[in-house]
């Protein structure tokens, strides 16, 4: 499931070969497809045409797991493990890269970030000047601060220092998650593996996460996961935006998917390409595929109701095609007409049809015109584009009305 970039650049093209046989090449289907371009083509172009390598930074004490964090994410062995002890503030940039994936990674390493912290727990000169250096040259796009459960107990210097930092550079420091490593510890010889079946080791990581937010002093959080509490927090803050515990030490690997789509929430449009890719996870793909979903269905709110002048809707007709080809394409297959085409062979009727059976369109008898409400449209949009999901990842056939209620709620 490998996205080729290359097949994205001309989707002007495909925009015209997916609208024109609705309005048979008129001028008025020139409008609609300016409107398309307009609405719908800058965001795929940055997220894709345009995308580059994800730049991630990470910090925190030597022996805390952040190659093991790094290795993890990237799905191999990229980083060497093992204790080192720096004295000094350095860091360590690398590439890694994923030639069968079509992506890259940025990694910067600051190792001894925190043990050229004096006695008197204030931010050393080098390290305040180090890490200023390393924005200014790399730009990071996210902060991984991996820290261990005893790291965090005694943890209020370290975030002190990280606090000082983010005072003394200009602009701040880039977004940051916590990474709680090394979560085993709380379990007991001959314990149940992972957490969610051991209620005393739960409970152990839910009050660390709680730790977390005391000593941040977060106004507000929720938990990543309702079910599973455990699974980590997000938080209402510009600095920190979530804690997430992990274990890396073997595999099977714990929570590091959750570390992963967190990351795909943050990261800027341009480097989400390129760090999915490289997961080989397909959960991945998919939130880029309804990232899509919903950008398109927002994006029906701009159209300007003149264009919309029959019940057929052409231009609604054209944004959902444009969008069942895409996610065709993030599934992993070639982004062409013929994806519509193979979606609609499913349903045995042209899209415009499906549009209608999702709406109670009523349609004035002299003017021509819609008479009811539009809000309507965006939720069609999005349902049109879910049921192409369950199609082209999960190879079912879903109508597209029962993911309606869903529209609702995330719209």
């Amino acid at each position: 499931m490998v996205i080729n970039p290359n097949q994205y650049e001309d989707l002007d093209g495909l925009l015209t070969e997916l609208i024109n046989p609705q309005f048979g090449g008129t001028e008025e289907a020139t409008t609609v497809i300016s409107y398309c371009e307009d609405l719908l083509i800058d965001d795929v172009t940055e997220t894709i045409v345009e995308s580059r390598a994800p730049k991630l930074y990470t910090i925190g004490r030597s022996g805390a797991g952040k190659s093991s964090l790094v290795n993890a994410l990237a799905n191999k062995q990229v980083t060497d493990i093992g204790e080192v002890e720096p004295t000094t503030a350095a860091s360590n940039a690398y590439d890694i890269t994923f030639p069968d994936r079509s992506a890259t990674w940025k990694i910067v390493d600051s190792r001894g970030l925190f043990e050229s912290v004096p006695a008197d727990g204030g931010a050393a000169v080098d390290t305040v000047e180090m890490l200023k250096s390393n924005l200014n040259v790399y730009n990071p796009d996210i902060l991984l601060h991996v820290v261990t459960p005893e790291q965090v107990r005694a943890g209020e210097d370290d975030l002190a220092v990280i606090k000082d930092v983010d005072d003394a550079v200009v602009g701040g420091l880039p977004p940051r998650v916590m990474c709680l490593n090394k979560i085993d510890t709380y379990l007991s010889p001959g314990g149940d593996w992972p957490p969610e079946q051991n209620p005393a080791v739960e409970q152990r990581i839910t009050e660390l996460l709680a730790l977390v937010e005391d000593i941040l002093s977060i106004p507000e959080s929720n938990d990543i996961d309702e079910i599973t509490p455990a699974r980590g927090r997000l938080f209402d803050s510009e600095d920190v935006f979530a804690a997430v515990p992990t274990y890396l030490k073997a595999r099977p690997f714990w929570n590091v998917t959750t570390v992963a789509e967190l990351l795909c929430n943050y990261l800027p449009a341009e480097a989400l390409l390129q760090f999915a890719q490289a997961q080989r996870r397909e959960r991945l793909m998919r939130q880029l595929a309804r990232k899509q979903t919903i950008a398109v269905a927002n994006a029906v709110n701009e159209i300007p109701r003149k264009l919309i002048v029959n019940p057929n809707i052409p231009i609604i007709s054209g944004f959902e095609a444009y969008l069942i080809a895409l996610i065709g394409s993030f599934a992993g297959r070639e982004l062409s007409v013929d994806l519509v085409d193979e979606y609609l062979d499913t349903r045995n009727m042209p899209l415009n049809n499906v549009l209608s059976e999702l709406s109670d369109i009523t349609v004035d008898s002299v003017t021509g015109l819609l008479k009811d409400d539009l809000d309507y449209l965006p939720k069609s949009t999005y349902a049109v584009g879910r049921a192409a999901e369950e199609y082209f990842f999960d190879d079912e056939v879903i109508a597209e009305s029962e993911f309606l209620a869903e529209a609702e709620e995330v719209l």
